[in-house]
C-alpha cells in the first residue's frame, strides 16, 4: 500500500461521515474505511456512490456497543448490541472457539452488506484496533486471504508511548510475523499514540514518518455536535480539530514530495 492519510469510521455516524466526504473533496483524506453496522452506513454509502468513490477499506467491528447485523451472539449482550473491549477480551480467554465462530459469522455479513452496496473492498482494519489482539488474529488472516487485500498493521512509533501502545506494539509484531509466514498482504499504519487528539506537531511527524515509508496515517476526523460529542465521550476526541490540523500541515512550504500525490 502506497502512502496515504485514510480515515476511520465511515458510516458509523453523519458527524464522522461528513468530515470524512469534507476531507476527501478537499484531497486531504485519500482512503477510508467503514463500519458495516454504523447507523449512517446505508446514507454513507448513497454519498459515497453519488460522488463515484466505489473503493473503501473494511473497518471490521465488533465492540463499543453498535448493534450486530447477526443479532445475539457471543459478542454482544441480550439487545445484539457489542459489548465493551474489556468484557470480549474476557470472553475470548474463556470461549476462544465460540466467539471466533461468532466474529467470523459477523465478519462475513458485514462484508456482504458492502458488496451489496456496490462497494469494491481494498484494504482492512478494526474498530478500536481488536484484529492486532492475538485472539483474533487467526479470523483476520483468513479474511484478508478469503478478500485478497492487505491487512492493517498498527505501528508504534514514539519512543515513551502512552500505556496501551505497550501490548499493541507487541501484538502488531506477533500479526506482522503471522501474516510473513502465511503470505498474506499488510501494510503499516501509524496515528495511534495521539488518536483523536493530535496537534500540528504529532501529525507532522506521523505524515514525515509515513511518507518516508510508504506507510498509512490514520486519522479520526468529525464535526462536532453534541450527539456525537456524549455517545462517543469516552473516546476524547477532539473531532474537529483533527481534519483542520491535517489541512494545516499539508498546506505547509517543507513538505515530503510524495504529498503531491495526493
Amino acid at each position: 500500500m502506497k502512502f496515504c492519510i485514510s480515515a476511520d469510521d465511515g458510516g458509523l455516524h453523519p458527524k464522522i461521515d461528513e468530515a470524512i466526504l469534507i476531507g476527501v473533496s478537499n484531497k486531504i483524506i485519500s482512503e477510508f474505511s467503514i463500519v458495516a453496522c454504523g447507523k449512517n452506513f446505508l446514507k454513507f454509502t448513497e454519498n459515497l456512490r453519488r460522488e463515484n468513490q466505489t473503493e473503501v477499506g473494511f473497518h471490521a467491528c465488533f465492540t463499543d456497543g453498535e448493534k450486530a447485523l447477526s443479532g445475539t451472539s457471543f459478542l454482544t449482550d441480550k439487545n445484539s448490541n457489542f459489548i465493551s473491549k474489556s468484557k470480549l477480551i474476557l470472553r475470548s480467554i474463556l470461549m476462544p472457539t465460540k466467539v471466533n465462530d461468532s466474529l467470523r459469522l459477523e465478519l462475513q455479513m458485514q462484508i456482504a452488506k458492502i458488496q451489496e452496496q456496490g462497494l469494491t473492498i481494498t484494504h482492512m482494519d478494526s474498530h478500536q484496533h481488536l484484529h492486532a489482539l492475538p485472539f483474533f488474529h487467526q479470523t483476520f488472516l483468513e479474511i484478508s486471504h478469503q478478500l485478497d487485500v492487505p491487512i492493517r498493521i498498527p505501528k508504534i512509533i514514539s519512543i515513551f508511548p502512552r500505556v496501551a501502545a505497550v501490548p499493541l506494539s507487541i501484538f502488531s509484531k506477533v500479526l506482522h510475523r503471522r501474516c510473513e509466514i502465511n503470505s498474506i498482504p499488510y501494510y503499516f499504519g501509524v496515528g495511534f499514540e495521539h488518536s483523536g487528539q493530535n496537534n500540528q506537531k504529532t501529525i507532522g511527524r506521523y505524515i514525515e514518518i509515513a511518507a518516508a515509508s510508504n506507510f498509512e496515517f490514520f486519522c479520526h476526523p468529525g464535526t462536532s455536535n453534541r450527539e456525537i460529542e456524549e455517545k462517543y465521550s469516552h473516546w476524547g476526541y477532539n473531532w474537529e480539530e483533527e481534519l483542520k490540523e491535517i489541512s494545516i500541515c499539508l498546506s505547509g512550504q517543507n513538505l515530503p514530495s510524495k504529498l503531491n500525490e495526493l
